[in-house]
């Protein structure tokens, strides 16, 4: 079966530094999240991922407003979490 679920996430494109440099932070970035994040390096691409994600039924309409205040929510959050962390890293 699919597992169903809503996302997300922190996409880094080309550098596994600034992924190290975050998860380096790990246990204080997923404390202010308020959730453990999949960490996930993706050794085989340049790319790698940051991710926290919710079970959910995107077929049943009655759940949508429920859904739209977690990623709003979740989005918020990682803005406040990572956009600071990501600046200090490129000074």
């Amino acid at each position: 079966t699919i597992e169903e679920q809503i996302g997300c996430e922190i996409y880094i494109r080309h550098s596994k530094e600034l992924f190290h440099a975050l998860e380096a932070k790990k246990e204080a970035i997923e404390k202010e999240i308020g959730a453990p994040l999949e960490w996930m390096e993706l050794h085989e691409k340049q790319a790698s991922r940051i991710k926290l994600s919710s079970p959910s039924d995107v077929t049943k309409r009655e759940t949508w407003d429920d859904l739209s205040a977690w990623l709003v929510r979740t989005d918020e959050k990682f803005d406040r979490v990572f956009r600071r962390r990501i600046q200090e890293y490129a000074r």
